[in-house]
């Protein structure tokens, strides 16, 4: 049961870092959002239908969706000093938690870049589409 909470969040965080909706991947999935929303909150098991599913909307392999890990951004908490890392590269200087909502928005700051980026790849993708008849 954990493992399948666990695979649930990560799902969330996965559509999220693509920039996509619960509508979105529950109309790729030929589903209703309320169902595709039950997979993202573990409350409905998942069957080889849905992984299948997912790795084609998510563009990842069934080994990448199990063992997916955000390794893009982390925040870093050492003794009194929160820092942000990117790409393991310290993008945000370490700063003291009393400043840790300065931290948290430069945080959002670059999940805003990162989900306007999917955003243009997958208008991109969806135009390349029309563009060879509906593929």
């Amino acid at each position: 049961m954990e493992n399948l909470q666990n695979f649930a969040n990560n799902l969330r965080k996965i559509r999220v870092e693509k920039g996509l909706s619960q509508e979105n991947v529950a109309f790729e999935l030929s589903m209703s959002r309320e169902a595709y929303r039950k997979l993202e909150t573990g409350k409905t098991n998942l069957n080889l239908t849905h992984l299948e599913g997912l790795s084609k909307v998510f563009s990842m392999d069934f080994v990448e969706l199990l063992t997916y890990k955000n390794e893009k951004y982390q925040i870093v908490k050492t003794n009194d000093k929160v820092s942000v890392v990117k790409n393991g590269t310290v993008e945000a200087p370490e700063i003291p938690n009393e400043s840790q909502s300065t931290v948290l928005q430069q945080v959002m700051a670059l999940n805003q870049q990162l989900l306007a980026h999917n955003q243009q790849l997958i208008a991109e993708g969806q135009r390349l589409r029309q563009a060879l008849g509906g593929v």
